[in-house]
């Protein structure tokens, strides 16, 4: 038997086995008419469409616990769950480059798809901060890896993307299941205000700091933060986590802290620490975890966090490491 036709057998045996997979997981307790079955690609899409259509939806997260977003790709059962969706919420092209070929070929008549960068304003290389590249030895430290023309696709962390992000969701909830389109406009707005309001503290709670640098090591995913809240911003890798920061990109990190004069050295739980840990022991520097909302770990997911208490949290360690007052 030839080498190629035993991998077709084989990819044609797990495609078939995700298919049983799923079907059994779903068998067991049948899904009323007029529930919808949601498929989301990352944590706050998830997140916000379980908030918005409450007991109207059965929502499922494709991203499995702790798994970061950037190395994500879709497993045979994956598939078949958007396959099955009555709405399919993805983050956009540049975070998941395989939805399209996916939804070309798969029957998406009874689908309501939602591409949540299609209201975002998105950050491109020349848009971005110019703050953070004040020098060229900082635009080397958080040099990205990236496609430019897809720009930074950590778009739920934008006060503004957010909003419209979670106004997208709402919408295609409602016309997804009209019999229940007053409840589900009324929980949207109410999720909305809320939103609103966590970023309004921001605005607050981020007007008196000591510093205004936010020195991250790790990839580069706060920069809508940044533009938002008149904060500089500079990181040890790109928009991936996957790229590893060259020496002089350290080098130049740890100066800025030196000129800075900052206590703090940020970095994200999902990501190994050592690049924050390294310059904490150049420095002085202690290190804060923040939280980019792609993805959560299980224990995170089995208490109950949402994306608005990332936030929340988020805006009390940047207050603690800026020095906020």
């Amino acid at each position: 038997m030839s080498t190629s036709r035993l991998i077709l057998i084989i990819v044609t045996l797990v495609i078939i086995f995700g298919a049983l997979t799923f079907i059994i997981q779903n068998t067991s307790s049948t899904k009323p008419s007029e529930k919808l079955f949601v498929v989301t690609t990352l944590f706050p899409l998830y997140d916000m469409a379980r908030e918005i259509g409450g007991t109207y939806t059965e929502t499922t997260l494709l991203l499995p616990p702790g798994m970061s977003p950037h190395n994500y790709e879709p497993t045979p059962s994956d598939i078949m769950a958007i396959t099955h969706a009555d709405v399919f919420i993805y983050t956009g092209p540049f975070m998941e480059p395989w939805v399209a070929d996916l939804l070309a070929g798969i029957d998406t008549s009874h689908m309501t798809i939602v591409n949540a960068s299609t209201h975002a304003d998105i950050h491109h290389e020349d848009g971005e901060d110019e703050q953070a590249h004040e020098s060229e030895e900082a635009h080397e430290a958080e040099e990205h890896d990236h496609d430019h023309e897809a720009g930074d696709p950590h778009i739920w962390l934008s006060p503004h993307n957010a909003h419209v992000i979670a106004n997208d969701i709402g919408t295609a909830l409602v016309e997804a299941l009209p019999s229940h389109s007053v409840d589900i406009a009324n929980a949207r707005d109410t999720y909305l205000a809320k939103l609103d309001a966590v970023f309004a503290a921001y605005e607050t709670g981020l007007s008196s700091c000591d510093t205004r640098t936010i020195i991250y090591g790790g990839h580069y995913a706060f920069g809508y933060i940044a533009e938002a809240f008149d904060l500089h911003y500079v990181a040890a890798q790109g928009y991936s986590p996957d790229a590893e920061p060259s020496a002089s990109a350290l080098a130049t990190l740890s100066d800025i802290v030196k000129k800075e004069n900052a206590t703090a050295i940020f970095t994200d739980a999902l990501e190994s620490p050592a690049i924050a840990d390294t310059l904490a022991r150049e420095t002085g520097a202690t290190v804060h975890m923040l939280n980019p909302a792609g993805n959560i770990g299980k224990d995170a997911r089995d208490n109950g966090v949402s994306f608005i208490t990332i936030l929340e949290t988020n805006l009390a360690t940047l207050r603690a490491g800026l020095r906020c007052k």
